[in-house]
């Protein structure tokens, strides 16, 4: 395949990366660390410059995220409830594990001792051949092998 998964360029498309939900969840709760490296993203994404893919665990990983802010009162209610009304039309493109996928999942997970939730994006990258951008720096210490870039430094 031309190109660098490095970069997720190929002489063909544009830039494709896989994000997690430590990314999305930036693009609604304000003040966190790294959020204007997480609007880039999604300005780039929102005007065609890169392709952006995540897996459906997402929605329910930045809900939760949004639940928490609420709790800890870092956001309103109401500003929660419109970031979830709008997480469906600016979220990223989801990618639909076969039931290999599922195994490879459970695999990931196993070998590198984290959860199936952080596997879950970890073969979405591999799927996809596209770097994983991800603000969670405790799966960044754990994985290695893996195409991985920290939204800190992106």
């Amino acid at each position: 395949m031309p190109g660098s998964s490095k970069t997720g360029e190929d002489s063909t498309s544009k830039r494709t990366y896989v994000v997690d939900a430590s990314v999305v969840a930036r693009w609604f709760i304000k003040g966190e660390e790294w959020e204007d490296n997480a609007l880039k993203r999604l300005d780039d994404y929102k005007t065609g410059r890169v392709e952006l893919f995540s897996v459906s665990l997402l929605f329910y990983e930045v809900a939760n995220s949004l639940w928490k802010a609420v709790k800890r009162k870092y956001i309103s209610k109401d500003d929660a409830i419109m970031a979830i009304e709008q997480l469906p039309i600016l979220a990223p493109h989801t990618i639909n594990f076969s039931e290999e996928d599922w195994k490879e999942v459970l695999k990931v997970a196993l070998r590198l001792r984290v959860t199936t939730y952080d596997s879950s994006y970890l073969v979405a990258s591999m799927k996809k051949n596209a770097p994983l951008i991800t603000a969670d720096q405790d799966l960044v210490k754990k994985v290695e092998g893996f195409d991985i870039l920290e939204l800190k430094d992106y």
